[in-house]
């Protein structure tokens, strides 16, 4: 039972593995980029952190690497970030 339990969830990492990785590739043809290439001039950007389903505003601060992400919040509060992925905001 104990083998047979270990190798139903080795199948459902792979699976939840395969699953992300689906997801980046379609993200990426979405135009997201991964979060090191944002820019880094204080403007703000859309934002993707792992852990969470919300599109964030995000800006970088600081110089790279050693800088920070900020997520601004709808009162205008900043929350530091770790995003995973972002998009240019629309024109």
């Amino acid at each position: 039972l104990i083998l047979g339990h270990r190798r139903i969830v080795e199948i459902e990492l792979r699976a939840a593995i395969d699953a992300l990785w689906h997801a980046y590739q379609r993200l990426k043809e979405l135009g997201w980029r991964e979060a090191m290439y944002c820019p880094k001039d204080g403007s703000t950007f859309n934002a993707i952190e792992a852990g969470s389903t919300g599109i964030h505003i995000c800006h970088y601060d600081g110089k790279w690497p050693t800088g920070h992400w900020w997520l601004h919040d709808h009162d205008g509060d900043l929350s530091p970030s770790r995003p995973i992925m972002f998009k240019p905001l629309a024109n």
